[in-house]
């Protein structure tokens, strides 16, 4: 694996024709100077079937052997922070926050030689009188499964070798990076612009380039740091309103049909839902559209409690026979009212916000950190909270995560339920423990 020093420069031509040929002429052409393709001179195409497929078979081999070789070297590596523990990360910090996207990850990064021949293929521009040309792929192509792992490993190892110029930028490539996003806070905006430099720096030495940033606060645009300014922001799947940095939710209902995972009609509105829920409803109607609101920092377990309670009430119920419901088949009334005025309630959600920062901007020393659990016959939950002392003497608290989980079918007493969302609270202190890097924690 090597690290390039020159940008991605391959564009696909417009195909007119029905067997792609265009489109394959526009990334093949001018390969001297392509970084992702490149041709290899003086290859014999006159041997046999036999020779032809053992240098198949062969090839096969040593691409299985590579796969398995990059597997266990960077077994370690692999095992990285999760999206949704990157975001806590960035919750808990500074005032100032900012996001960044890598253009052409993969792309970025070369492949040795051993590597780019395992990745050969013959092309002839659909002429059939004249022998192909042999083509090896020179960069990391999205097709090869470890292709994440290199790429990720490559971008952390660039961090690496600037630690003694840039110590902050290879933190940040290690704790607040995932795939190819970058995220991270800091405590005003000319710290936060000479990081966004520096990281540029570094990643430029490794052929990485960002192509664009994103930074809370109003009239942020700079050209020269290639800052846009957005009010609908995506981070890591959460939608993110810069302007009033404040996590936002966004409700899609939509029971059309699937064409390639793709929904055929529009998502329902508010006002339409009663006149274009389905009629019939069933088991496997349901879950998909609960699912459709991502929630990877827990702050809205109230809500999703709900249909988690009526899926179970959908599974367990029985019809007239005794059987219960298939996952085909209709839900009856009582149970169909209840997920309707559960689809009518989620539109509230779009009323609902929270603060990205954590942090109020008068807080004074390090903050408290509370959590709370309780149990019930039907589920079990902890929430957590960090209280500030402010300059003026007042307290404020802050929800930053919570989790819950339905009690077992098989009926458990209340004392023994509590109990188990003590244990969540104990994971709880060890994950925010983690998490909070520019500020220790006491715990109550």
């Amino acid at each position: 694996m090597q690290f390039n020093s020159d940008s991605q420069t391959s564009h696909l031509s417009t195909s007119s024709s029905p067997w792609g040929s265009s489109v394959f002429d526009g990334v093949l052409e001018g390969t001297a100077g392509n970084r992702g393709i490149q041709v290899i001179p003086d290859v014999n195409f006159e041997m046999d079937v036999e020779k032809e497929l053992q240098l198949a078979r062969e090839a096969r081999t040593l691409a299985k052997r590579n796969f398995i070789r990059k597997c266990n070297l960077f077994k370690d590596t692999a095992s990285q922070e999760e999206g949704d523990d990157v975001l806590a990360d960035v919750c808990m910090e500074e005032k100032i926050a900012f996001t960044g996207d890598i253009s052409k990850l993969y792309n970025s990064v070369k492949l040795g030689l051993l590597e780019q021949h395992t990745h050969r293929f013959p092309w002839r521009k659909m002429d059939v009188k004249r022998s192909p040309d042999h083509y090896v792929l020179t960069a990391v192509a999205f097709g090869d499964r470890p292709s994440g792992v290199i790429a990720m490993t490559a971008l952390r190892k660039t961090a690496e070798t600037c630690e003694t110029k840039f110590p902050k930028v290879k933190n940040i490539g290690s704790r607040n990076s995932y795939v190819d996003d970058i995220v991270h806070s800091c405590e005003d905006v000319p710290k936060t612009k000479q990081l966004m430099n520096d990281i540029n720096l570094v990643l430029y030495e490794g052929g990485f380039k960002i192509k664009h940033w994103i930074m809370s606060g109003n009239k942020v645009m700079d050209e020269v740091l290639n800052i846009l300014d957005s009010r609908d922001e995506k981070v890591l799947g959460l939608n993110w309103d810069p302007t009033e940095d404040k996590f936002v939710y966004k409700v899609k209902l939509n029971f059309s049909k699937r064409i390639r995972n793709i929904r055929e009609g529009p998502c329902l509105n508010k006002s339409d839902l009663k006149s274009r829920l389905p009629r019939v409803l069933t088991k496997r109607m349901v879950p998909s559209q609960v699912a459709a609101v991502y929630d990877p920092l827990w702050l809205i377990v109230p809500f999703t409690l709900t249909p988690k309670l009526l899926m179970r009430e959908a599974v367990t119920s029985k019809n007239s026979t005794g059987t219960v419901y298939g996952w085909g088949d209709a839900m009856p009334d009582r149970l169909k009212d209840k997920w309707s005025n559960f689809f009518n309630e989620m539109y509230k959600l779009e009323d609902l916000s929270f603060a990205r920062c954590v942090k109020p901007d008068n807080a004074v020393g390090n903050p408290m950190l509370v959590i709370f659990s309780d149990g019930s016959s039907l589920a079990y939950e902890a929430c957590a909270y960090v209280r500030w002392e402010l300059a003026n003497g007042c307290f404020e608290s802050c929800l930053i995560m919570a989790k819950n989980r339905i009690a077992p079918v098989k009926q458990l007493t209340i004392p023994r339920l509590e109990p188990c969302g003590a244990v969540l609270s104990c994971r709880f202190h060890i994950l925010t423990e983690k998490e909070c890097g520019s500020f220790s924690l006491s715990c109550t």
